[in-house]
């Protein structure tokens, strides 16, 4: 995408919060239940006048390449997902969290000759976005970060589990902190309730 192309847009918020998950299962509504917390406190104004013109939240299903979209022009952007497991999620061990089952983490485009998202897909992870805001759009991807929060059940129909009720809590502090961490200096006062 040219330089030209970004003119015209309609100003967006600097922090986008992207929740994703599907509440008819089990776990998997964590994503949609943070977005509801979050959409309530903005609501309401509970969260401060300020962070309404700060914070943009999208909430889905799941993720598409479509949503490449949503990451541009943006100062920071926040994945909110439930993960089957979230201490090995990538593969690697996971650095110590205070809260075992929650996590915070950066995200970067993947390296080196990947084959990339296929674009006829419906489903295409976070990493992938950012490497299409770099290789499709051509603009840098924001500063990304995956909230991830581990999934026990995921059967259609099922309640979310008891442990990762629990879990939300401290889910729901690590995405206030990171919005007050991205947050432009005039929002920095206000105080978030849950």
């Amino acid at each position: 995408m040219s330089p030209g192309m970004n003119q015209g847009r309609a100003p967006r918020a600097p922090l986008l919060v992207l929740a994703v998950g599907n509440p008819s299962r089990g776990d998997d509504a964590v994503g949609p239940e943070l977005a509801r917390r979050l959409q309530d406190g903005l609501d309401a104004g509970g969260l401060g006048p300020a962070w309404a013109a700060q914070v943009e939240l999208v909430c889905e299903q799941q993720l598409a390449v479509e949503h490449a979209w949503d990451l541009l022009g943006r100062q920071a952007v926040l994945f909110v997902d439930a993960e089957a497991d979230a201490d090995a999620a990538d593969g690697q061990a996971a650095p110590r969290a205070p809260v075992p089952g929650v996590r915070l983490r950066a995200l970067a485009p993947p390296t080196g000759a990947s084959p990339g998202p296929r674009l006829g897909t419906h489903h295409c992870p976070p990493d992938q976005l950012l490497a299409l805001c770099r290789e499709v759009l051509g603009e840098a991807p924001p500063p990304c970060w995956l909230l991830s929060v581990r999934g026990r059940s995921f059967g259609l129909g099922e309640p979310l589990s008891a442990d990762t009720r629990q879990d939300l809590d401290a889910a729901w502090a690590m995405l206030m902190d990171w919005l007050r961490a991205q947050a432009a200096p005039d929002t920095t006062g206000a105080t978030p309730h849950a």
